[in-house]
C-alpha cells in the first residue's frame, strides 16, 4: 500500500482538510486518506484517518481557483457579504434538493459565495463570532474558506431545554426544522471544546443528546463526545438513526414524535463506562405511546436508568434486542 500512496506537501496539499501533513494521496489521485475529516468518507483506517473517493469530485477544471489565505479578522465581514447575498430562490432550491425547511436554514445564517456559485454556513467560537466559514456548492461538494478556523453551526437564537448535537449544517437544520435546539459540529470529531465552553457557561446544563452518523467514524467520534459532555452535563444520551444521518432520517418520514421517543428510550451515558446499544422498536409501535411532554418524559426516563449507559438505535423493523460492543 505504501507505494501506492504519497505524503501530502506543502505544494500538494491535502484535497480534503487542505492541510499540508499527516494525510496521503493515491498516486493515481483516485482516493486520499485524511487525518482529520471524515465527512463523505467511504472508510474509516483508525489512527490513519478516513478514505475518501475523489473520482466521484468534481474534475480540476470545474473547481474553483484557489483562494488566498484570508487573515481571521476578515472572515466575518466576508460572511456577512455572503448572508447579504443570498436570494430567497438560492434557500428555496436548497431546501427542496435536501428536504429542510427555508426557516432553518435561515435560522444557520445561510449565505450565497457567488465567487464560489456555492452557498456558504457560517461556523461559530462559543461567543457566536464567526471564525470559519464552510461552502456547499450546487453539486454537493464541501469545503471551507481558506483561514477558515472549525467552529459550530449554531442557530442565531439557542431556544432553552435539551440540546441535540449532530454533525453538520445540513444535518443540524433538519433537526432545527423539528424545533429541536441544536448544535452542529464542523466533523464528527470537531467542535468538541466549543460545546463544553457553551455547556459551562449555561447555569441550566441541559440534558444533551448526541446524535451520531450511523457509520464507524460518527459512532466512535460520538463516544468520544459523549465521554467529554459526562464530565459536565448531569445526562448525556446517545442516539443513532436507522438512516445514515439525521437528515436522511427526516427525509424518510420521522417526526418530532419519532425522534423525542427515541430519546426517551435511550439510556444515560456513563462516563469512560461499557457501550450498550439498545435498539427500539419500529416507528409504527411508538406511534401507540404517544409520549408525553419531552421534559417530563425525560425526567422519566433518567430517573429509571439512571445507571445505565448506552447508545440508542433505531431499527427499520419491529424487533428489540440489546447488543453488547464488543
Amino acid at each position: 500500500m505504501k507505494g501506492d500512496w504519497r505524503r501530502v506537501t506543502k505544494r500538494q496539499p491535502c484535497p480534503i482538510c487542505e492541510k499540508p501533513d499527516w494525510c496521503m494521496v493515491k498516486q493515481d489521485g483516485e482516493a486520499a486518506i485524511c487525518a482529520r475529516i471524515g465527512d463523505g468518507a467511504k472508510r474509516y483506517l483508525g489512527e490513519a484517518g478516513w478514505v475518501h473517493d475523489l473520482t466521484d469530485k468534481l474534475s480540476p477544471a470545474k473547481l474553483p481557483p484557489k483562494q488566498p489565505k484570508l487573515p481571521a479578522a476578515d472572515i466575518a465581514p466576508l460572511m456577512n457579504r455572503y448572508r447579504t447575498a443570498i436570494g430567497s430562490h438560492h434557500v428555496r432550491q436548497l431546501a427542496r434538493q435536501l428536504g429542510l425547511s427555508p426557516v432553518s436554514l435561515h435560522q444557520l445564517g445561510i449565505g450565497w459565495a457567488d465567487e464560489h456559485e456555492a452557498y456558504a454556513f457560517p461556523m461559530r467560537a462559543a461567543d457566536g463570532a464567526t471564525i470559519g466559514i464552510r461552502l456547499r456548492n450546487l453539486d454537493g461538494r464541501k469545503w471551507a474558506v481558506r483561514g477558515s478556523r472549525n467552529g459550530l453551526f449554531m442557530p442565531n437564537l439557542i431556544m432553552r431545554g435539551p440540546l441535540l448535537i449532530c454533525e453538520g449544517p445540513t444535518d443540524t437544520a433538519a433537526m432545527l426544522g423539528l424545533s429541536f435546539p441544536t448544535l452542529g459540529r464542523p466533523s464528527c470529531t470537531g467542535g468538541g471544546d466549543i460545546i463544553v465552553d457553551i455547556l459551562q457557561a449555561s447555569p441550566l446544563r441541559p440534558l444533551t443528546i448526541v446524535l451520531a452518523d450511523k457509520d464507524g467514524p460518527g459512532m466512535a467520534g460520538a463516544r468520544v463526545l459523549a465521554n467529554q459532555l459526562a464530565a459536565i452535563v448531569p445526562v448525556v444520551k446517545v442516539i443513532v438513526p436507522p438512516a445514515k444521518d439525521a437528515r436522511a432520517w427526516v427525509q424518510a418520514g420521522a417526526s418530532q414524535e419519532d425522534i423525542e421517543t427515541t430519546i426517551v428510550k435511550a439510556k444515560p451515558w456513563r462516563k469512560n463506562g461499557l457501550m450498550s446499544q439498545t435498539v427500539s422498536q419500529g416507528r409504527q409501535e411508538n406511534r401507540g405511546t404517544q409520549p408525553a411532554q419531552i421534559g417530563n418524559s425525560y425526567r422519566r426516563n433518567e430517573a429509571a436508568g439512571a445507571d445505565n449507559n448506552g447508545f440508542c438505535a433505531v431499527s427499520n423493523n419491529n424487533q428489540s434486542q440489546a447488543t453488547s460492543d464488543p
